[in-house]
This record gives C-alpha cells, sequence and structure tokens, in this order.
C-alpha cells in the first residue's frame, strides 16, 4: 500500500544493510502504535533482502499463545531461510522442515534437534539459550549474513526463562554476522528494554519511531488513494482529529467510501458519506473498527480472572477521569488495588501513564467506548436505531467542534490548556514536567513574527509561556530573549513553536532556560487533558525525519562521514600528535604516554578519547608503562567530565580493527562518552537523537580548564605524598 512506503526508514535500513555486508553492524529498532504499518515494512524488508544471494532473512512473529510456541515459530523461520530461493512449497510443519532443510544445513539441523530434546526435558532455560544461538550457527554454516527480523519483539519476554533479554543480549555480543532489525507497538516498554537490557557496546539499537500520519502526509495520502474524490478542509481535520493519521483507521474508513456510489467525477466527499462511514466502522457489530476495538478489550480477560476492574478503568479514562482517586472512585475499589489495575493495563499496553496523569492516548477508541460500549451495554432495551441516531448526532457535534476550533485564535486555546493544570506532573520526552495551577492566565502583549505572551500566576510562582505560530529563527529568538529580560521572579519560562525553531536560535534558547515545546508536545497535552488538539498544515510529518524531534542533529558528523569515504595519507593521530597546535587540533592533554583528545565529531556533549602516543594498532603492543599510565590518564579524564559537565554516567570503550567499526584502526584509541538519563543507546550512529548542545570551541575551553585542574591536584597529592615519605 502506499501509506506503507516510508522512504526514509527504508533508506536507513538499506544503509544498516549495506553496513552488515561490509563487517560493521547497526541493529535497528521500529518503534510506534499499533496500525502504523510496522509489519508492513518488515514484509518489504523481508522481500528485498530475500532477493540478495550474500544474506539470510529471518522473520519471528514473537506475539504468540505462549513461549513455547513462539520457540517453535523461531525454530521454524530460521530454518524456512534457507529453502526460500529452493521452492515454493515450504513445509508447514517443524518435523517437515526439518527433513528438508537436514541435507543444505545439518549443523543447524542438529543444534534445532537438541533444542527440541531440551524441551522434552523441560530444561527451558537451557532451550531458550540454544534457540538464541540458532541464527549464529546458520550465519556460519552458510557463510551469510543473517538479517533477524522479530516482530514485536517485547513479547520475547513471555520465553520460558527467567530473563530473556539479558540472554538475547549476550548473545547479540557474540553474534557479530547478524543483524536485529525489531520492531515493538509497546513504546514505552520497548524503550526500557533498551535502555536496561541492550545498552550494549557492540549490540546497540538505532531507534526509529514510526509514527501516524501528520496532517499534511493524510492530505497527500488522501490524495494517492482516492484521485476522484476532493475533500473540503473541514472534513479532512476533521478525519484527522478523529483518527490521529493512523493509517489503519483511515485505510478502513475509505474503503467504506470508495463502496458508496460514486455520480459524478471527481466528486467531492460530503459530511453525510464520511459520518456514515464512521457509523459502520464503530457501531455496525461487523465494522472492522468495532471487531478491533472489542478485541482490544478482550485483553482485559486475559490480565485477570475477574475482568470487570480493568474495563470499569478503562471506562472512567474514555470519560476524561486522569487521577488515580476519581478513578478508584469510579471503579469501586481501593487506591491500592486501582493502583494495581492501572499498572497491569500500562504494561498490557491499553493505557498510558503520563506522570501523574494516567489516559488513552488513542482518541477513536476512547469516544467508541465513551459513545458506543458504553452506550450499548448501559441501555435497557434491545433498540440499535436509537443509538446509531445517538452516535450519529455526536459524530456530527465532534464535526461542528472541530470547524469552530479551526476558526479559533491559538493563544486562546493555549490559554485553555494552562487553565486546566491542577498542580499535576506529567512527562515530555521522557523528562518530568509540572503542570502548576494557575489562578489567573492573562494575555501579556504581541510580539513581531506571529509571537505572543501569557503569564500564568498561582501559589507555585509566575510562568511565561511564549507561543510562536511561524517559523523560528535567531531574530526571532532574540527578539525574546530581549523580552523576557524586563520581566522578574520568572518561575518557568516556556517557548511553544509550532512551525519549527532553527537549530542555532534552539541553543540560544537553552542557554536562555527556555524549555521548548513543539506542536507534537503541546498537542500530546491537549489530549492529556482532553482537549482539541491543534491541526495545522505542517510539513513536521513523521516523514520528514531530518526535522523530526525523536532524531538527532549533528551536522559535524557529515562531514566525518563524507570523509571518512576518502583515504587518508598517514596516520592522523600521530599527525596531531607531531603538531604543536594543541587548540586548533583539540589536543587537550600531553600526559608521558598518552595524549587525551577531543572528539571533532562527537557522538555527545565531551566525547573523549585517549591516544597512545606511540603508533600501535593492538593491546598486545602496549608496554607496562603504558598500560599503568592509561588508567591514572582515564581517572583523570573522567573526574574532569564530572566537574565541567555532571554526566550521570560514562561509556568506556574501544573499536579494534575495521570490522568492529574503528574510524582509525591501525592506532589504538579509547572513547570516553558521557552520558545522561533520557540516553537510548551507547553511541548511536544516526544523525539524529538528540542536539548537541555545545559548539567545540567551547567544549575544548571548559575541559581544558578542568583536566589543567585535575592535573594540578594530582601534582600537589603526589607532593603531600612524597613529603610524607621524606
Amino acid at each position: 500500500m502506499p501509506f506503507f512506503q516510508r522512504e526514509a526508514i527504508q533508506a536507513r535500513f538499506k544503509k544498516r544493510v549495506d553496513d552488515i555486508e561490509k563487517g560493521y553492524r547497526q541493529n535497528v529498532g521500529i518503534l510506534g502504535p499499533a496500525g502504523v504499518g510496522k509489519t508492513q515494512l518488515l514484509c518489504e524488508f523481508f522481500q528485498s533482502i530475500s532477493r540478495n544471494p550474500k544474506l539470510l532473512p529471518v522473520y519471528v512473529k514473537a506475539e504468540t499463545i505462549d513461549g513455547r510456541q513462539l520457540l517453535q515459530q523461531w525454530m521454524g523461520a530460521v530454518l524456512s531461510a534457507t529453502l526460500l530461493d529452493r521452492t515454493l512449497n515450504i513445509p508447514k510443519t517443524l518435523n517437515g522442515l526439518i527433513r528438508e532443510a537436514e541435507p543444505i544445513i545439518p549443523k543447524t539441523v542438529i543444534a534445532v534437534k537438541h533444542l527440541l530434546k531440551l524441551l522434552r526435558q523441560d530444561k527451558n532455560s537451557l532451550a531458550v539459550k540454544e534457540m538464541l544461538m540458532l541464527c549464529g550457527t546458520l550465519a556460519r554454516e552458510t557463510e551469510k549474513k543473517v538479517v533477524l527480523m522479530i516482530d514485536e519483539f517485547q513479547a520475547i519476554e513471555k520465553l520460558p526463562a527467567s530473563d530473556p533479554f539479558l540472554l538475547l543480549g549476550k548473545q547479540m555480543m557474540i553474534d557479530k554476522d547478524v543483524l536485529y532489525v525489531v520492531t515493538s507497538s509497546s513504546v514505552d516498554r520497548a524503550r526500557e528494554i533498551f535502555l536496561e537490557k541492550l545498552s550494549l557496546l557492540f549490540g546497540n539499537f538505532e531507534v526509529l519511531e514510526l509514527a501516524p500520519f501528520g496532517f499534511m502526509e493524510m492530505e497527500q495520502y488522501l490524495a494517492t488513494r482516492m484521485p476522484a474524490h476532493r475533500w473540503p478542509d473541514e472534513l479532512m481535520k476533521f478525519l484527522f482529529r478523529m483518527t490521529d493519521g493512523e493509517p489503519l483507521y483511515l485505510d478502513l474508513l475509505l474503503q467504506k467510501i470508495e463502496q458508496m456510489e460514486i455520480l459524478e467525477f471527481p466528486q467531492t466527499v460530503g459530511s453525510p458519506a464520511l459520518l456514515d462511514a464512521f457509523c459502520q466502522e464503530l457501531f455496525d457489530r461487523r465494522g472492522r473498527i468495532s471487531l478491533l476495538f472489542e478485541k482490544r478489550l478482550e485483553q482485559c480477560s486475559q490480565l485477570a480472572k475477574l475482568r470487570g476492574p480493568y474495563v470499569r478503568a478503562v471506562l472512567a479514562l474514555s470519560q476524561g477521569r486522569h487521577k488515580i482517586i476519581p478513578i478508584a472512585a469510579f471503579i469501586e475499589e481501593t487506591v491500592a488495588e486501582t493502583r494495581k489495575v492501572l499498572k497491569r493495563l500500562v504494561e498490557d499496553g491499553l493505557v498510558a501513564k503520563s506522570g501523574t496523569l494516567y489516559h488513552i492516548p488513542d482518541f477513536l477508541f476512547r469516544f467508541w467506548l465513551r459513545e458506543v460500549y458504553q452506550k450499548r451495554h448501559a441501555s435497557f432495551l434491545p433498540e440499535e436505531r436509537i443509538l446509531r441516531k445517538h452516535l450519529f448526532d455526536e459524530l456530527n457535534r465532534e464535526l461542528d467542534l472541530c470547524s469552530r476550533m479551526a476558526e479559533e485564535d491559538l493563544g486562546l486555546r493555549v490559554e485553555a490548556l494552562l487553565r486546566e493544570f491542577r498542580n499535576d506532573g506529567v512527562e515530555i520526552d521522557q523528562k518530568k514536567q509540572p503542570c502548576p495551577q494557575f489562578a489567573e492566565v492573562i494575555l501579556l502583549r504581541h510580539l513581531p513574527h506571529s509571537i505572543s505572551s501569557l503569564l500564568g500566576r498561582g501559589s507555585r510562582g509566575r510562568w511565561l509561556f511564549y507561543l510562536g505560530q511561524e517559523w523560528i529563527g535567531e531574530p526571532e529568538i532574540e527578539k525574546i530573549v530581549a523580552d523576557l529580560k524586563h520581566l522578574r521572579k520568572i518561575q518557568g519560562k516556556v517557548l511553544i513553536v509550532l512551525d519549527g525553531i532553527d537549530q542555532n536560535a534552539k541553543l540560544i534558547a537553552q542557554e536562555a532556560k527556555l524549555q521548548l515545546w513543539d506542536l507534537r508536545i503541546l498537542n500530546g497535552l491537549l489530549d492529556l487533558y482532553d482537549l482539541p488538539k491543534i491541526i495545522l498544515p505542517s510539513s513536521q510529518g513523521i516523514m520528514n525525519l531530518t526535522r523530526s524531534k525523536n532524531l538527532m542533529w549533528a551536522p559535524w558528523r557529515k562531514t566525518y562521514l563524507r570523509s571518512s569515504s576518502v583515504k587518508r595519507s598517514g596516520c592522523l593521530f600521530c599527525s596531531l600528535l607531531r603538531d604543536k597546535k594543541d587548540k586548533r587540533n583539540l589536543v587537550l592533554l600531553r600526559a608521558v604516554h598518552h595524549a587525551v583528545i577531543l572528539n571533532r565529531y562527537p557522538y555527545n556533549n565531551g566525547h573523549l578519547m585517549i591516544v597512545p602516543k606511540r603508533h600501535i594498532g593492538c593491546l598486545s603492543e602496549m608496554n607496562v608503562a603504558e598500560k599503568t599510565e592509561f588508567f591514572d590518564v582515564l581517572e583523570q579524564v573522567r573526574a574532569a567530565l564530572v566537574r565541567a559537565m555532571r554526566p550521570q554516567g560514562f561509556n568506556v570503550g574501544m573499536n579494534v580493527g575495521d570490522v568492529a567499526g574503528a574510524g582509525i584502526p591501525d592506532h589504538l584509541h579509547w572513547h570516553i562518552v558521557p552520558r545522561w538519563k533520557g540516553d537510548v543507546n551507547f553511541m548511536p550512529v544516526v544523525a539524529g537523537i538528540k542536539v548537541i548542545s555545545e559548539s567545540l570551541e567551547s567544549a575544548y575551553d571548559v575541559l581544558k580548564f578542568a583536566l589543567a585542574g585535575e592535573s594540578s591536584l594530582k601534582r600537589r597529592s603526589l607532593k603531600r605524598k612524597s613529603k610524607c615519605r621524606g
């Protein structure tokens, strides 16, 4: 289908496949809500790889009945991979696959048979461990690279082992010829797994988010999908509001409209046709969206024997109860029991938790629960026509509301949001964000370039909000910073950018301690407080990954990537160390045997390298003095980074050889990368996961000063020790 052709993600995947063929591996994780096309993308990847004679694709659907079925699925997927280019009649049973594959991959088949024996002996943990080794065995036996695709990989935790992800992480470190591509609809759980279980030195994941369509993408999709139909602007906004741009919902609704009689070309889509399509899909018992939502509610039965509290909790959320005490009152349970119910619903993906608030992110599901499911179950009469008429009226009200919101001033809509705050704590981009209650919200002034400011006063101080409705560049941010100087005693400062912000302007805003909310964050807050989202014809859709806030901006890495393809004459490190212009070469410290260099193409602020002065390419070539000094220098570097940047952790590692990803393989060097909470991967190689907020020059000056201080402390310590000995 056209809307599943996510070109940017496909291009990124192709790059990773090219890398694994050359011996360098970067695993890929694709996250996004159900229905956005992750499985379709994997199927397309599978088809493209199956035509490459150097690669073997293995597709595992992890959502199975239980762990034992997942083990069977995994074994079958591995065995099937070698039969793809030989026959179209691939056996449907595991025994049939074993018979067909044994002459081709006897070693892998022996491993499968041993795994089955372990299962018969109830040695489940050993069986899981051997299952995870199968792809590595297949790669070695066939001398091909294996691309292992795991759909909904978070379901691996159902495997019969104490910690399946720990076992997976260990195996990933070993299997360098296996590229892992995983998907997950449980975005928060997947991020937690990446952070806690799979944040490995040589097994890290490049995380790509596949979100629903933005408004412009949906508009393009409608034009491509239904070229004989014209869509009025107000109907497109209504469709976007109801579906949140979810491709699956759009596809099912448009199929209904396409089945209606076309009277003229081009035909203008009218509101009766669209509302009727919604009624058919949401109300009719055979409506596919209705069946999907019924199936979603059936998950409550799997959570507990008594599903009542779980269903009632979901209904409470659909009616706007977002805090635990009102939810407990609605479901008639204690607060402690309600907390357990909500925790299970969050773990199962039916409900999302944002700080102290709970909500159902899917607007159409919320609407169906409130206007169809609850009304149908509360009715005393088996009269469907009345309920259907009620649904049609509610859809009309939503359409009228959407039309009114399109005309309303955006400043008033932000003001309405601020008035809903009740000293709540929510999470924005995995960071806690206070939402203080304001006794008063006033519009202060209008600045040039469609920028307005609002002031909120409350018991927790004064907060200032700037709303930029157009692109924010350096001149605009400088006007905002100048305006800030006229105000005193401001507790919090927020800049809301609806059409994007220049990267340099973003750095200036961060220096002025302005929090940045883009349209996605603002709409997330509006949705959390049951207010209509702001729909703008913006180009900030997920197809344009270069502008996505989930991706890193690191322009200097482009220079490195381009230059990496050009062969250098001589060793770069030796050349830098011979030159005495340390600041230009970013040399921070020269010890007796080592130098400390600031990485010119950093993966994070303060990314340093410790480089031996001698030109050596292997650890075994280091002498005792060099090995001893290395740890002294490493501790100096760590202490200096703590003093200058206060990181919450570090990654210290080295890549030895081309195949391990070493940029300069002939000269040994160690990377020291500061880490802060919110990082998902170690050294993600995408141009994209967060902004490098310090220039190299300023980072050099700060770290040079900090290292000088550490060297001075060390010298004084040595003097005191020598005096004590004397």
